[in-house]
C-alpha cells in the first residue's frame, strides 16, 4: 500500500511538471532552434506519465486486470498519447504561423492544436483516473492504513494541475461536468473505505480540488476564461 501511495505522489508531481512547465520554456532548443525547449521536454511526457498511470492501474501484481479492463486502459492511453502528440506538433508548428495568417493552414493547425487534441487528451486525463479508481475499489488493501502524507499532497497537486490544464486548454464544456461526475463516483465508492483504498482517496481529493477551483474561477470572473486571455500567463 505504501508503495502505490508513493507512486501516486510521484505521478502527481511529474504530471504537474510535464504539463505546467512547458509554457514557461518557450525559447529555442539549442541543437535544433526551430523547436522550443518546451517541445523537447514534451517529447518525454508520455514516456514518463503513461507507465506511472499503468503502475497505479495495476494496483498490485497479484490482482491482474481483466481483458476488458486492460483494453479500457489501452484505449484511454492511446487517446491520451494521441491527443498529447497532436497538441505537441500543432503547437510547435503554430509558432511559425503569424497572427494575421488567414488561410487553411492556420485554421487546420489551430483545430488540431487547440481543439481536437485538447479534448482527446483531457478526456483521457479524466478517464484514466476513473479507471484506476474502479480497479482500486475492486482490490482494496488490508490492513487499513491512511497514508495521508502521500495521498493528500498527491490529490491536491493533481487536482490543482488539472484545473490549470483544463482551464487553459479551454475544454471546460467537457472537463467540468466529467470532473464533477468522476468526483461523485470516487467519493461514493470510497466513503468510509478510504483507509483501504489510497488511490481512490487520491483521485477523490483531486476531482474535488479541480471542481472547487473551477467553481471559484467561474465565480470570480463570471465565466471560465483561459488564464492567458486574462493576462495571468
Amino acid at each position: 500500500m505504501k508503495t502505490i501511495a508513493r507512486v501516486a505522489l510521484i505521478f502527481s508531481i511529474s504530471y504537474a511538471i510535464f504539463l505546467l512547465l512547458p509554457p514557461l520554456l518557450g525559447f529555442p532548443f539549442g541543437p535544433y532552434p526551430l523547436m522550443k525547449v518546451a517541445d523537447f521536454l514534451d517529447l518525454f511526457t508520455p514516456f514518463v506519465l503513461i507507465p506511472l498511470y499503468w503502475l497505479m492501474f495495476e494496483v498490485r501484481k497479484e490482482d491482474e486486470p481483466s481483458r476488458v479492463e486492460f483494453f479500457a486502459f489501452l484505449l484511454l492511453a492511446v487517446l491520451w498519447v494521441g491527443g498529447q502528440a497532436m497538441h505537441l506538433a500543432g503547437n510547435s508548428i503554430g509558432h511559425f504561423i503569424t497572427g494575421g495568417t488567414a488561410n487553411e493552414l492556420a485554421t487546420l493547425t489551430n483545430f488540431y492544436d487547440e481543439k481536437l487534441s485538447h479534448y482527446m487528451w483531457h478526456a483521457a486525463m479524466i478517464g484514466l483516473p476513473v479507471l484506476i479508481v474502479y480497479r482500486q475499489v475492486k482490490n482494496p488493501f488490508s490492513p487499513e492504513r491512511a497514508l495521508m502524507g502521500y495521498t493528500i499532497p498527491a490529490g491536491v497537486v493533481y487536482g490543482f494541475a488539472s484545473f490549470l490544464v483544463f482551464i487553459e486548454g479551454a475544454t471546460t464544456p467537457m472537463s467540468v461536468p466529467l470532473t464533477v461526475l468522476a468526483g461523485i463516483y470516487a467519493w461514493t465508492a470510497g466513503w468510509r473505505k478510504f483507509r483501504q483504498m489510497p488511490l481512490v482517496l487520491v483521485f477523490a481529493i483531486a476531482f474535488l480540488v479541480t471542481s472547487l477551483f473551477m467553481l471559484g474561477w467561474g465565480i470570480y470572473w463570471g465565466y471560465l476564461p483561459e488564464p492567458s486571455k486574462v493576462g495571468i500567463i
